[in-house]
């Protein structure tokens, strides 16, 4: 599951996938339903097969989406990005509570994974670049952090 996060995560900040593409005729008929009927797509969906998992993406109400499905059609995640502003309070305050001298990006990553949501939100911090997984109670974690 943790490749998976990854890679949902890395799709999301990747603005090109035509050189990566998956043929959509090639994508399962039962994965293209599920998406349809999960989600709303308002653009053209583009397809990727990674770790045995079908990946699409696409816009959904001018949101950009990437989701993932395993090959009987089941949704194992989905991401999408979400303003800070829109976070939950209680994320809101421990992220400022946490980091009060810091400048917080104004784009966060929801991600849907295993029943469960998380925010990643990205923090610079003394000098360091910080990216930080929320949970919906406030819980931080710090997962990557390099030097600027």
């Amino acid at each position: 599951m943790k490749k998976l996060t990854a890679l949902l995560a890395a799709f999301l900040f990747i603005t090109t996938f035509s050189a990566f593409a998956f043929p959509a005729e090639k994508v399962k008929e039962e994965i293209v339903l599920a998406l349809k009927e999960d989600f709303n797509p308002t653009s053209a969906i583009s397809w990727q097969f990674e770790n045995e998992h079908y990946v699409a993406t696409f816009q959904e109400k001018s949101v950009k989406m990437v989701v993932a499905y395993d090959e009987a059609g089941e949704l194992i995640a989905a991401a999408k990005y979400v303003s800070f502003a829109s976070l939950p309070t209680s994320i809101k305050l421990a992220i400022n509570k946490r980091y009060t001298d810091a400048t917080i990006s104004s784009s966060v990553i929801e991600l849907l994974n295993a029943g469960s949501t998380s925010y990643f939100v990205t923090v610079v911090h003394k000098n360091k670049l910080l990216k930080v997984e929320a949970t919906p109670g406030g819980y931080l974690s710090v997962v990557e952090k390099k030097k600027i």
